[in-house]
């Protein structure tokens, strides 16, 4: 222990540049770790986004397309297109004249300036785009192609497809 005391000679200079070396090495192993970490969180937190908006978008669809019954005559078939037109057909009872009468109803599903309107009402969020979305009319069927993907991001696209039966 008395020896201990007595040398108090230091650190030599190989010691301290070793010790240097090797908290260097640590702390860059430490810092690149956490950036892959920030970056693999980022995707996590985008591809969840994307997620979650195709599942709203889909939502409006299914709502937009239970009401519908036919494709308008405007419509083109088998040709890829932006936008669809729909007919609503009605049938409301008219108490005085004891008969029913139809009423058609014409609405949109369509894409403009990378967004989603249904009826003229914005449906995607102003944070994501659909750039290549299209839809296509197949006999009875409307399939939709939805790619979506956030805006000034280099994720991964997400891709959709739906095919609505019109009866």
């Amino acid at each position: 222990m008395m020896k201990l005391l007595k040398n108090q000679q230091g650190i030599s200079l190989l010691e301290l540049l070793a010790v240097l070396a090797l908290s260097s090495m640590i702390i860059i192993l430490g810092a690149s770790f956490q950036t892959g970490m920030f970056k693999a969180g980022y995707l996590t937190i985008t591809k969840n986004e994307l997620r979650n908006e195709s599942v709203l978008i889909l939502d409006a669809l299914n709502k937009a397309m239970e009401n519908a019954d036919e494709f308008a005559t405007d419509s083109q078939l088998d040709t890829e297109v932006k936008a669809v037109n729909l007919l609503e057909i009605e049938k409301i009872y008219d108490g005085n004249k004891k008969e029913f009468t139809e009423s058609r109803n014409t609405f949109s599903i369509e894409v403009k300036e990378n967004a989603l309107f249904i009826r003229g009402k914005q449906i995607s969020d102003d944070r994501h785009i659909l750039k290549d979305t299209k839809f296509l009319i197949n006999g009875n069927q409307l399939v939709c192609t939805i790619i979506l993907n956030t805006k000034n991001s280099n994720a991964e696209p997400y891709k959709i497809i739906k095919i609505f039966n019109l009866s």
